[in-house]
């Protein structure tokens, strides 16, 4: 038996992908498919009355729309199989996880580009094989470089290896 506050398992991140699928054909990218944790107040309840098993498993997925880069969060209950709800975050500062394969492929971008070429010779660093660029969504200082992706926007910072 599964306790409430345990991650999802690996079934459970398919059937809430699949949820998701079954009941919204757009051609979805799943950023993060993880645990909605129930209220703490019924966790307790449900501790003391020994029925920690009625609680309902949920999952958040955090959803990005192929077609137009839109992001979307969707409510999806396991126990019944059903998604709950599908709304677009709208705030402009909301940021999606970066992926692994994000983070590489900014990377291999902001280290071809000229103008970050020009600027990291300014400061000294000519062998770009030894410049590791990390993508963030939050300001960085040392070159201070905005790159647009159809996705979204990312600002990075160069560091010399030594």
């Amino acid at each position: 038996m599964l306790h409430p506050l345990d991650p999802l398992n690996p079934s459970e991140i398919s059937a809430a992908s699949s949820i998701v699928r079954a009941n919204d054909s757009r051609n979805w990218i799943f950023n993060t498919i993880s645990l909605l944790e129930p209220p703490k107040y019924e966790v307790l309840e449900k501790t003391k009355e020994n029925t920690l098993d009625s609680i309902e498993r949920r999952a958040v997925c955090m959803l990005i729309d192929k077609f137009n880069g839109k992001k979307y969060e969707a409510i999806v209950n396991l126990s019944h199989r059903k998604m709950e709800a599908l709304s677009e975050i709208t705030d402009p500062e909301a940021h999606l996880n970066l992926s692994s394969e994000d983070c590489l492929d900014a990377e291999r971008i902001i280290l071809a580009d000229e103008e970050v070429k020009r600027r990291c010779a300014l400061l000294g660093f000519m062998d770009m094989s030894l410049v590791v660029a990390d993508a963030w969504y939050e300001f960085l200082q040392i070159l201070n470089l905005k790159l647009e992706s159809e996705l979204t926007s990312f600002y990075f910072q160069a560091y010399w290896v030594h």
